[in-house]
């Protein structure tokens, strides 16, 4: 996870101003960042609701009620206010993100 923060940090140009709900398809020249920040936006709504959010909450309820809301559900807000909380919280210092990753 350090190491994927190296590569959002030391990002810039084009994609180094991207939020991760503008990338949207594999065609985006943006696309490999979007592989950096998911793993970063899972351990943010990890520490926002619940370890087991994504087996327990989201991934059965995806094929019923769609990504979209199935992730609105187990988060608890809409995905764009899950987009601004989250690049908020990577505005942050490195060692403050990665305190999220320590057990509690």
């Amino acid at each position: 996870m350090e190491g994927k923060l190296f590569g959002i940090d030391g990002e810039s140009g084009e994609c180094g101003n991207r939020n991760l709900i503008s990338i949207e398809t594999y065609e985006d020249p943006c696309s490999y960042l979007g592989y950096e920040l998911g793993a970063w936006a899972i351990a943010y709504l990890v520490d926002l609701t619940a370890p087991d959010v994504l087996l327990e909450e989201f991934h059965p309820n995806v094929e019923e009620l769609g990504w979209r809301e199935a992730f609105e559900n187990a988060a608890g807000l809409s995905l764009e206010d899950f987009d601004e909380g989250f690049t908020g919280f990577m505005k942050k210092s490195k060692e403050d993100r990665l305190q999220i990753l320590r057990v509690k």
